[in-house]
């Protein structure tokens, strides 16, 4: 299926909502102030969404759950959810590329999903701009992340790659690890 240049807006669940769906495109989208997720993804794969904005949503701007290689890219934006910008659990393999910005939660929120790639993406003004919990050999390049409390925070998640990350101006750690090993900072800024 391809889908673009569409709107979705004010619903009383979700905008829109993929669940066992895959082999889809999203192009040109807006999901603006819904009750539940901007875009919910489930047990879904192999889908595309570019230049797509999820704004003001009363939780996850972008919820992928048990979902795996899928891309969020091209001008895409997570902007002032109630919940994370974009949430990933026990999905891996996806590639995101996006701005995350004025979200009540995290920026960017990963459980137990392993193997993500986040290129080019901006995190700020979020309560932590990068939160992995038990996630694992994920690669972040040209990632910027600013004036959230906590830049990156890590707990139990191991050989993670950071290469030419900029996480200063933060209110508290540019970087915080807990029980997290082999993780790899390079060219980086905090």
């Amino acid at each position: 299926n391809r889908i673009n240049d569409s709107l979705a807006f004010n619903n009383s669940a979700d905008g829109f909502r993929l669940s066992s769906s895959n082999n889809n495109t999203f192009t040109n989208i807006d999901s603006t102030n819904n009750s539940e997720e901007g875009f919910s993804i489930t047990s879904s794969s192999y889908n595309t969404f570019s230049s797509v904005s999820s704004i003001d949503n009363q939780l996850a701007g972008f919820l992928l759950e048990g979902s795996d290689h899928n891309a969020i890219l091209g001008n895409s934006i997570s902007i002032d959810n109630g919940a994370s910008g974009v949430l990933l659990n026990s999905s891996n393999f996806n590639n995101l590329s996006l701005e995350s910005s004025g979200n009540i939660g995290d920026g960017f929120s990963l459980f137990n999903s392993n193997n993500n790639r986040i290129n080019d993406s901006l995190a700020f003004d979020n309560d932590y701009g990068f939160y992995l919990s038990t996630s694992s050999d994920n690669t972040f390049t040209n990632v910027f992340s600013s004036n959230n409390g906590i830049g990156f925070y890590l707990t139990s998640s191991d050989d993670n790659t950071f290469d030419t990350v900029n996480s200063t101006g933060n209110a508290n750690y540019g970087f915080s690890l807990f029980n997290s090993n082999n993780n790899r900072i390079n060219d980086s800024l905090a």
